[in-house]
């Protein structure tokens, strides 16, 4: 791309407002590059050529993270699913075994996220808290982590947009964290 590479463009969109999952494409992704354009916010990565079933598979994925940017008020984040299999079927391509994986290394970001409440304190804090939250949106569509999504996103905005409802978007973030946490202890339990 002249001008920007695939990730300065990325910054780019998002400094503007786009908020669409975003693919990388590239003849030459190796496992280093796929992390580094993973890390700058791409929910996936395709490397051309790619087959139609490819493309079909990251079509739904994208359709699965995009989700709403801040739920509205007839879907109340406490009424949504822990966690929904079906959506994180379709997005493991149906395969079970991939789904087992994906929630252990979801459950394990999710370990990493304990500290939300003391990230949002400063504007410095609140600004990569809502980074963070927006990559975990990412993983809670893929894994099926419904409630959790909606409670990033209202989290995010909150953040991002209003520091005065940031302490009840905190809490709602720390009850969906805390019982997804216990929903994919159980959900491993089930399935070993």
């Amino acid at each position: 791309m002249p001008g920007l590479d695939g990730c300065a463009l990325l910054r780019e969109l998002r400094a503007r407002g786009v908020d669409a999952p975003a693919v990388a494409t590239s003849a030459e992704i190796d496992p280093a590059i796929d992390g580094a354009l993973r890390a700058a916010g791409f929910v996936a990565t395709l490397r051309k050529p790619a087959a139609l079933a490819e493309i079909q598979a990251l079509l739904r994925l994208a359709s699965i993270v995009a989700g709403p940017r801040v739920p509205d008020s007839s879907t109340e984040t406490a009424g949504t699913l822990l966690l929904d299999d079906a959506t994180a079927l379709a997005a493991a391509g149906g395969d079970r075994s991939a789904l087992r994986a994906l929630r252990a290394l979801f459950s394990n970001e999710l370990a990493d996220m304990d500290d939300v409440a003391a990230i949002t304190g400063s504007s410095a804090g609140s600004a990569a808290m809502a980074e963070r939250l927006h990559r975990l949106r990412a993983s809670c569509g893929i894994c099926g982590a419904l409630r959790l999504r909606d409670a990033a996103a209202r989290l995010e905005a909150a953040l991002l947009d209003d520091a005065a409802a940031a302490d009840e978007a905190v809490r709602a973030f720390a009850d969906a964290w805390r019982a997804t946490r216990e929903a994919l202890a159980v959900d491993e339990e089930g399935n070993r």
